[in-house]
């Protein structure tokens, strides 16, 4: 991610007021203590290249003020917590969101050690900023530190019925359901759609969002009925707050859609599916993402009723949309390589099979860690491939690998 377009001078720009405001503080603390002249002079040269756009050049010097203000003060003081601060800073402008998160929050402990409560405020927004960012390119396990960090801080700043407690609480539950915390995700929805019936009342898009999320939940735990009764419930808020053409109202059409699609009720999900499509279309700044999960929900559909060309269609679609929304390494583009990869081998085009497996393999590795249950049934699917086509040694030896996944999954 780099600072580039009007946005990202915005953002620039939000930057640099956190980095002189910390900047200042720390100065103004440093000389009442006396004796930091080192500290200051490498200080003000990392403030100098950053605003010069020479961070690499910046973050060196700042590493050096830190190192500085360790020998001044130590690791639990306002030095070393300002070089922390900006050393983030510096990180989170080049786009290393995991290292600014890591600097960001240890910041933060010494903040609230000290209690500063506008510094904290600022490094929570930061590492919320940042934890978006993470969930955004599908690194869930990294994304899950900073918010729950930010959680905590909410909570004890805000008290723990506030609405943006509630917010902090969905996008923790959407990452902890990523991960397989099935039980944790569902008690933080709970939590979030109490608190925001009882902040903006029953009728509003917030408790409608966690109502749908919620529901998706219990699909992945092939809880159906109950995750259908969600969505419609979700559907219902989403119409009355919003009207009946507006994009999330799609996306909940799809959600409604794919629960008819679990249950076998294929010309239901169907007609669904159809009907978010057609939103879409009629919706501006809509997320290709979302248009991809109905298109790739619709290919297997029409995969079940053997409608092969329709489907190999759908699912190419959803593909390129997906890796023009999150990128080619995401997993979700992942997992659509791997439908892809089923639907040529049910046509037997197991060649082109083969590829979209393996590729799906590499991305899912990257993104989700070699021992996740999406990289087990991936491989599974290129066992059963090289099954079929006879190739029982490689089948073996990815079947030994399996099952050591699975054991560790136990």
């Amino acid at each position: 991610m780099t600072v580039n377009g009007e946005c990202g001078k915005a953002m620039e720009r939000v930057l640099l007021v956190l980095l002189g405001i910390i900047t200042l503080f720390g100065v103004r603390c440093a000389q009442a203590k006396g004796s930091t002249a080192v500290w200051e002079v490498l200080h003000q040269s990392a403030v100098r290249l950053y605003q010069d756009g020479q961070y690499d050049s910046a973050s060196a010097f700042a590493l050096q003020a830190l190192a500085e203000a360790e020998r001044l003060e130590g690791v639990h003081d306002t030095l070393y917590a300002t070089t922390l601060s900006n050393l983030a800073t510096i990180y989170d402008t080049q786009g290393r969101i995991g290292a600014a998160a890591i600097f960001y929050d240890s910041a933060l402990v010494i903040w609230e050690a000290l209690n500063k409560s506008e510094y904290i405020t600022m490094m929570s927004d930061r590492l919320y900023s940042l934890a978006m960012a993470l969930y955004g390119r599908g690194e869930y396990g990294k994304a899950e530190i900073p918010f729950r960090r930010v959680l905590h801080v909410r909570i004890e700043q805000l008290g723990a019925e506030d609405g943006s407690v509630a917010t902090c609480l969905g996008f923790l539950a959407l990452t902890c359901k990523k991960l397989g915390k099935y039980t944790e995700a569902e008690s933080m929805y709970l939590q979030a759609i109490d608190i925001s019936e009882k902040v903006f009342g029953p009728d509003n898009v917030r408790t409608a969002t966690y109502l749908d999320n919620l529901g998706g939940l219990y699909s992945a735990q092939n809880w159906h009925v109950d995750a259908l009764d969600y969505h419609l419930r979700a559907l219902k808020q989403f119409e009355k707050a919003l009207g009946v053409v507006d994009k999330d109202v799609a996306v909940c059409l799809g959600n409604v859609g794919s629960e008819y699609h679990e249950m076998n009720e294929l010309e239901k999900a169907i007609v669904f599916y159809d009907s978010a499509l057609v939103i879409f279309q009629q919706c501006d700044n809509v997320d290709s993402g979302s248009v991809a999960t109905v298109m790739d929900n619709l290919a297997a559909v029409y995969l079940l009723q053997e409608k092969y060309a329709k489907a190999e269609r759908h699912r190419k679609r959803a593909l390129a949309l997906y890796k023009e929304s999150l990128g080619p390494e995401h997993p979700e583009v992942g997992v659509t390589l791997s439908n892809l990869g089923h639907l040529y081998a049910l046509e037997e085009k197991y060649a082109l099979a083969e590829d979209a497996y393996k590729r799906a393999v590499s991305i899912l590795e990257k993104s989700l860690g070699p021992n996740h249950s999406m990289v087990a049934t991936t491989l599974q699917d290129l066992i059963d491939l090289y099954t079929v086509t006879e190739r029982l040694i490689e089948a073996d030896s990815l079947t030994k690998r399996v099952a050591k996944i699975r054991l560790l999954q136990q």
